[in-house]
């Protein structure tokens, strides 16, 4: 049987890794491009653009982030090294956001 806190971990990292594909969707359809677009498809396309898909992204980028530092810090039955490496990979997260937020949040 899967403990609470490992199923927290999983259900955390595998939603934030979601939540970052449906912004970065959001993001892509939003950059549709119309032979003659109306008012209210600009206005869509700015709102998925500049509003949904980096709320999208920001919410599955801190859930990506907060799991793996809850799974490194609350998995204890797990090996040293695996720990270490969950670390490492939120570090990475989270210099990846630093070094260039115009990739995440446009």
């Amino acid at each position: 049987m899967v403990s609470r806190t490992r199923l927290i971990v999983i259900v955390a990292v595998g939603l934030g890794l979601f939540l970052l594909f449906i912004g970065a969707a959001f993001i892509n359809a939003g950059h549709t491009v119309y032979v003659n677009p109306t008012a209210e498809q600009t206005a869509n396309n700015a709102n998925l653009v500049a509003v949904w898909g980096p709320t999208f992204m920001a919410l599955g980028l801190f859930l990506l982030v907060g799991g793996l530092l809850f799974g490194a810090a609350g998995l204890e039955d797990l090996d040293l090294f695996v720990r270490l490496f969950m670390m490492i990979l939120a570090f990475v997260a989270v210099l990846l956001i630093l070094a260039s937020p115009a990739t995440f949040f446009p």
